[in-house]
Formats: structure tokens, sequence, C-alpha cells
């Protein structure tokens, strides 16, 4: 697990890159709850869901969910 990549842009084209982006913004989430600074936190957890958003739009939109 690593911590989020601020501006990192997924391309999904099939169902294992999908699930590969899920997992690792799923653990980018964990570390992000772990830490002691809100603003951290807070920061981190908005880029997570801006990229969990356009992950999921992606797939949808290739029709894998």
């Amino acid at each position: 697990m690593t911590r989020v990549q601020f501006g990192k842009v997924w391309t999904i084209n099939n169902m294992a890159d999908y699930q590969n982006a899920m997992e690792v913004l799923e653990g980018n989430l964990f570390i992000a709850n772990m830490t002691d600074d809100y603003n951290c936190y807070y920061n981190e957890f908005n880029e997570i869901s801006k990229q969990i958003y356009d992950v999921r739009e992606q797939a949808t939109a290739k029709h894998l969910i």
C-alpha cells in the first residue's frame, strides 16, 4: 500500500484494470484514515473520492459494472 498520488489519471479498459484501480484506491483510503493530521486526511480523502468517481465513470461507460 502506498499513499495517494495526487492528480493520477486511471485508464480503465477491462475488468482487471477496474479491480486493480479499486484495490489501490481502497488501500490509499486505509492509509489516509490512519493519519493523525486532519488536513492531510481531508486532502487525501477528497483526491481518492475524485479518482474513485473517475474510475467508476470509465467502467460504467464501457459497461464493465
